[in-house]
């Protein structure tokens, strides 16, 4: 009984932190951009804020887009480092849109009026940089894409 019990106890412990593992807030920093973007993670879904200043909290003032989280979806953006005013998207996962200050475009893959073909791989022109995000749980991995592929980058502090 008391065995049942303590295992019970235990089963319900392990439920509540894997439900409640979400994830955490992270904030990155796009330099080809000049772009701050912080992820506000939930389950289901992850609010992804832009702006040319520091994110600290999140409130309805802030440019954002709401995007679903899994293995069915595919999150990525593009910026033009020129016109910074235009978030571009080639996701299927945005769920909604709340922008002031920028505006979205959704974008083929391959658009020949952003991309160059070099036989099947397809290379964002020079004046643009992407950022591709990896959401799957708690799992929060970001992508810098330029010219010469992908890299890694890690929030900051």
């Amino acid at each position: 009984m008391k065995f049942g019990m303590f295992l019970l106890g235990l089963l319900i412990i392990v439920f509540v932190i894997w439900y409640s593992n979400v994830g955490r807030e992270n904030l990155y920093y796009i330099e080809e951009a000049n772009i701050y973007i912080k992820t506000f993670p939930s389950r289901e879904t992850t609010i992804i804020a832009f702006s040319d200043k520091k994110i600290n909290k999140f409130s309805d003032t802030l440019n954002y887009i709401k995007v679903n989280k899994g293995d069915d979806y595919a999150t990525s953006f593009f910026f033009d480092t020129k016109d910074k005013t235009i978030i571009y998207s080639r996701s299927n996962s945005v769920r909604d849109v709340h922008l002031i200050e920028y505006r979205m475009e959704t974008v083929q893959s391959c658009d020949t009026t952003y991309y160059e073909r070099d036989g099947s791989y397809c290379s964002l022109k020079h004046s643009y940089t992407g950022i591709s995000l990896y959401l799957r749980g708690a799992t929060e991995k970001v992508s810098l894409k330029n010219r010469e592929g992908y890299t890694e980058i890690k929030p900051i502090k």
